[in-house]
């Protein structure tokens, strides 16, 4: 149905940036949804992916915080 990457934008995101999740069951799937109203970047998961990158992005936040991923995490103002 669909290849397994489909690219059509990029984005950067700063630490006040907005992020959200809009479930799709009927689809298995789940989009990602970063920024406002205004300006947003969405992408479409299924449930394999979203367990890749929530799997792989926690390896990724240890390496650059030096913090273990079982830790609690703190609280950002």
């Amino acid at each position: 149905m669909f290849e397994p990457l489909t690219i059509g934008a990029w984005a950067i995101t700063t630490a006040d940036c907005p992020v959200r999740f809009v479930l799709n069951p009927q689809d298995h799937r789940t989009t990602l949804i970063l920024g406002d109203t205004h300006r947003e970047f969405e992408i479409s998961l299924d449930a394999t992916t979203l367990v890749a990158i929530l799997h792989k992005g926690a390896q990724a936040l240890t390496s650059i915080s030096g913090t273990p991923t079982d830790a609690a995490p703190k609280r950002i103002r």
